[in-house]
């Protein structure tokens, strides 16, 4: 089994809130502040240091992602964002201790 710590900072709960409303998931009919509480409940919260560096150039917003993962010296960042994967070669070059899987790869490091 491994022990695994989950990070979250303001910026991925607002971007969490902001998914939770987009039409396709309020079909669920998501309860958004229980899931917020919940998310912060299993989650140890960090603070992310300004200003951040320009990491992902398609997408300034996802530069955040980066940061959060660097500062918290979290060595993971599992995403399916395009942007991020697009660039997850040439972020791993320049941060060795960075680690950026897709949903795929991480439960292939991590099974259940």
């Amino acid at each position: 089994m491994y022990e695994i710590d989950i990070f979250l900072c303001d910026e991925l709960i607002h971007e969490f809130d902001a998914v939770l409303h987009y039409d396709h998931i309020q079909k669920y009919q998501v309860n958004i502040p229980k899931a917020i509480k919940l998310l912060k409940e299993i989650t140890t919260h960090f603070t992310i240091t300004y200003p951040i560096k320009n990491y992902i150039r398609d997408d300034e917003n996802d530069n955040y992602i980066i940061a959060f993962a660097l500062q918290t010296n979290s060595g993971f960042v599992t995403s399916g964002d395009s942007h991020i994967l697009f660039q997850k070669e040439n972020l791993e070059n320049r941060f060795r201790k960075l680690k950026i899987l897709n949903k795929a790869d991480f439960e292939k490091m991590f099974p259940l």
